[in-house]
């Protein structure tokens, strides 16, 4: 049964455009979430995330971003940018370029035996074996 995630996308969207101001600059705006849907088996369906907003000029290769799509809000991996397009990958490596506008977020903690975490790959050896996998 699909669910509408209109009202997400459209409160995701409201908060993302609120950082436009100049104030805010400094600021992300983030919210819990709980992912309804995962391609990635060490973040399955039912788990709880902080959603944070994010420029994409700022994201690191490896960061879980998500996405807006037609049906649901996809979760996928940063690999980088191609002009003013996303390059992203899929729980199965599959790379695929969005637009910028689809952006939702970035996952800054994950909810993991009864702790938050950084999902995200940390440090230099970290990232360059994302970069590696994803060439």
């Amino acid at each position: 049964m699909p669910t509408d995630h209109k009202e997400f996308q459209d409160l995701m969207a409201s908060e993302l455009s609120a950082l436009k101001g100049p104030e805010s600059k400094s600021r992300a705006v983030s919210r819990m979430i709980s992912l309804e849907l995962s391609e990635f088996p060490s973040l399955p369906a039912g788990t709880k995330a902080r959603l944070e907003s994010a420029d994409p000029n700022n994201l690191q290769p490896g960061d879980y971003i998500l996405v807006n799509a037609a049906l649901a809000p996809e979760l996928r991996r940063f690999v980088g940018l191609q002009g003013s397009r996303l390059v992203v990958a899929n729980g199965s490596r599959s790379k695929e370029i969005v637009p910028r506008e689809r952006l939702l977020g970035r996952l800054a903690e994950v909810e993991s035996r009864g702790k938050m975490v950084n999902p995200n790959p940390v440090g230099v050896l970290q990232r360059a074996s994302f970069r590696f996998l994803h060439r």
